[in-house]
């Protein structure tokens, strides 16, 4: 059973560097890494490639030019270049525990998606967290995690999606994402494209998991707030119970990439 850890990331290579390095932790590390680049700068590039060389990890750094925040189709970049039969979708600043992949791939199964717990570090905890014993259970003894009463209830499936989907930690087999092809690019900026994905592959016949601790992602807490024209979108979507999106993954079969390959670092960039 093989599994591609896909990394959004849109903002600070110092953030993405500790998850990478919570990923070079791992117990049992992922057959690959994809990281979903929203148009940052070419130098970018440099430390990323220095880390993969360094670890010996095979990683793909998938870039596209930037044009506004492309969530949706970032993931769906991600899970295009994937080589493995499971993708598992993070959010560049989220650690991992050293059990993350391990435990994922004891729920993982080609007719269900999985749903991990996040749990969000709240500042000034996140500056120097990592996702081991004592800094956690100072973090609770702070109160500046949340979210962890959730990551121990899970490990079950559940009988529809739940009200609230953390894209930040998904794991889907390839078989399904390219079935519902994808998430809908409809879905601009940030918000409820995660919510239409797992909607969308519940109406396909796939289970929902609800996985507990051991798939818990560390969230580094930020600001954000959802795209109002996305949760139109969403509703939408619903009252039409469509299961296949238009506007999917399937657009990049055939795209041309120029891929540059360093070692174990292959830059592969999209056009416009």
């Amino acid at each position: 059973m093989t599994i591609t850890l896909a990394i959004c990331f849109y903002r600070d290579v110092d953030v993405l560097l500790r998850t990478l390095d919570s990923i070079a932790a791992q117990i049992r590390r992922p057959d690959e890494i994809v990281i979903a680049d929203d148009g940052s700068d070419e130098a970018v590039g440099v430390p990323i490639a220095e880390w993969a060389n360094k670890r010996k990890v095979s990683l793909i750094h998938a870039w596209h030019p930037k044009d506004g925040f492309r969530q949706s189709e970032m993931r769906n970049k991600a899970a295009f270049v994937a080589t493995s039969e499971f993708v598992s979708f993070i959010d560049h600043d989220c650690l991992l525990p050293r059990g993350f992949i391990r435990s994922h791939l004891k729920f993982a199964n080609e007719r269900h998606l999985q749903l991990g717990p996040r749990i969000d570090v709240m500042p000034p905890t996140t500056v120097n967290f990592r996702p081991v014993m004592l800094p956690i259970l100072r973090g609770l003894a702070a109160r500046r995690l949340f979210g962890w009463k959730t990551a121990i209830r899970g490990d079950k499936l559940l009988p529809a999606p739940p009200d609230v989907i953390h894209g930040c930690n998904l794991l889907a087999p390839k078989s399904m994402i390219n079935a519902i092809n994808g998430f809908d690019e409809d879905f601009k900026s940030w918000g409820y494209e995660d919510a239409d994905f797992v909607v969308r592959a519940w109406r396909a016949g796939h289970g929902i998991g609800l996985s507990g601790y051991g798939t818990a992602v560390f969230h580094l807490y930020h600001p954000s707030r959802a795209d109002l024209a996305n949760l139109s979108r969403f509703k939408a979507s619903v009252a039409q119970s469509r299961v296949r999106c238009e506007n999917g993954i399937s657009k990049h079969n055939g795209v041309a990439l120029q891929r540059t390959v360093q070692g174990f670092y292959t830059r592969a960039v999209f056009p416009k």
